[in-house]
């Protein structure tokens, strides 16, 4: 299962965090990290890449359900395939 939008944003906030020697970084764990950016950005700054992840998932879902329907036709017809005797627009 693929981690929710705020999930990814913490665990960026965890990973680009900068590490001083003697000093705790300011996230360090997921929670307090999830609270800390609740606290000082508000819970709309958990879904910042959101708009930038559908638009580039968009594409590649729309290719699958274009292959899977067409697959699906193919299969359908029961006959053997012929690209050019397809009829596209059913």
């Amino acid at each position: 299962m693929k981690p929710l939008i705020s999930q990814q944003v913490v665990k960026s906030r965890i990973q680009g965090a900068e590490h001083v020697p003697g000093v705790a970084p300011k996230y360090n764990w997921t929670y307090p990290a999830l609270v800390t950016i609740m606290r000082e950005e508000g819970i709309a700054a958990l879904y910042k890449g959101f708009v930038p992840k559908v638009l580039r998932l968009a594409p590649g879902g729309g290719v699958l359900l274009l292959v899977v329907e067409f697959t699906l036709g193919v299969f359908r017809q029961g006959t053997s395939f012929c690209w050019m005797a397809y009829d596209w627009w059913d």
